[in-house]
């Protein structure tokens, strides 16, 4: 065992627990105590108590800076008040932890979120066995090469509390802004790959040494709601799938495979790259995780936006037609159509100058259907 390579993760899930058995504290610039409570399912909603509070009166203010005994110095930055009587308000706290010296600060982040299940990776992604300090070996580990950086991306069970995590390490020092957005598209990334498009709640830490033991610095933010989509490109375990034949499963585990990690790198990149990518996988997740009746919509949409990205990628000038002879040709049909014109109607005249005009234009259709082309995705007559 490589003692260089131990995760120790056991400082930052206590630092949770912390901040999930509420936080008080007082007010910096006023004179007010203040709670941050957690919400049973999801979320944290926060308590003021200030004497001079009136509910007639709008309590608005930025950030609240909260000093507490437990955790130190706190900013509450994204709040809203939704109840307001004498003396006291309250509402929720979607955005609050410790104070970075500037926002351009380097550390070693590192964001965790708390899963609703037991996850495993195996099955959808190439992933290692990794060694935690205390001495446990847990399978769930894969690198994500961005190019110019790395992340480490660890499935980790808390042995002591049966509790899942999904947390996701920065390989080199960054900006937290950098951090969390590359963070969020991998969580995409996963979510296209798994089917399980974790969010719900963010906390984030950083570390001022590669060893990421205990933070310097930590926030909460409340995320979007999870989606779980119903289905997914992969599957590597073909005995999860055929439970009454072991044969066939044996036969269809020799194909089966996971996606190899330099392919899934490759996504993440292509999300980092192209926010237009970005927002139709977070569509296509959507779509997969409503209704049967609203999800071909959300999918017809995903699939013309994917084209638009590929024939971008891929695309190649027309050498059959130059634009002097498309424009010749097309003079002709319209002359053909000027001929017969006193024997068509003039809805009908509409349409065939349309079609005469984009004649050198390919079809919806042969549009839709050139990303499978280009990628020799065979398509059967259902689809």
């Amino acid at each position: 065992m490589n003692t260089s390579a131990l995760k120790n993760f056991k400082p930052t899930l206590e630092l949770i627990r912390l901040i999930q058995n509420s936080i008080s504290g007082r007010s910096r610039s006023r004179k007010a105590s203040v709670k941050i409570i957690k919400n049973v399912a999801k979320g944290y909603k926060f308590e003021i108590k200030q004497r001079d509070i009136n509910p007639l009166d709008d309590y608005n203010i930025d950030k609240l800076e909260i000093e507490s005994k437990q955790l130190g110095v706190i900013e509450l930055d994204t709040f809203i008040v939704t109840k307001q009587t004498v003396g006291q308000c309250s509402g929720i706290a979607g955005n609050f932890g410790s104070v970075l010296s500037q926002e351009s600060q380097e550390l070693f982040f590192r964001q965790v979120i708390v899963l609703p299940e037991r996850l495993s990776l195996t099955e959808f992604i190439q992933d290692e066995r990794y060694w935690t300090s205390d001495t446990s070996s847990q399978k769930g580990r894969f690198r994500v090469n961005f190019g110019d950086l790395s992340l480490d991306v660890f499935k980790y069970q808390d042995v002591a509390t049966k509790k899942s995590f999904l947390i996701i390490d920065s390989v080199e020092q960054l900006a937290f802004k950098e951090f969390s957005l590359r963070a969020y598209l991998i969580l995409i990334a996963l979510g296209f790959a798994t089917g399980k498009f974790y969010q719900n709640e963010g906390y984030y830490f950083g570390f001022d040494n590669d060893e990421m033991a205990i933070p310097i610095f930590w926030r909460y933010i409340e995320l979007r709601d999870s989606k779980n989509a119903q289905y997914y490109p992969v599957y590597g375990n073909a005995h999860g799938i055929v439970h009454h034949n072991s044969e066939i499963a044996d036969k269809f585990q020799a194909i089966l495979k996971p996606i190899p990690i330099e392919v899934f790198s490759n996504l993440c990149q292509n999300l980092y790259e192209k926010p237009d990518f970005q927002a139709l996988l977070i569509l296509m997740l959507e779509a997969c995780s409503s209704s049967l009746l609203l999800m071909p919509a959300g999918l017809s949409v995903v699939l013309e936006g994917l084209r638009s990205i590929i024939k971008k990628d891929n695309e190649k000038p027309f050498t059959y037609l130059t634009e002097d002879l498309a424009k010749e040709i097309k003079g002709e049909m319209m002359v053909v159509l000027e001929k017969f014109s006193d024997k068509i109607a003039s809805e009908g005249r509409s349409v065939l100058e349309k079609k005469i005009n984009d004649f050198d234009k390919p079809t919806n259709q042969s549009q839709l259907l050139m990303p499978f082309e280009i990628y020799k995705i065979a398509l059967s007559i259902v689809s």
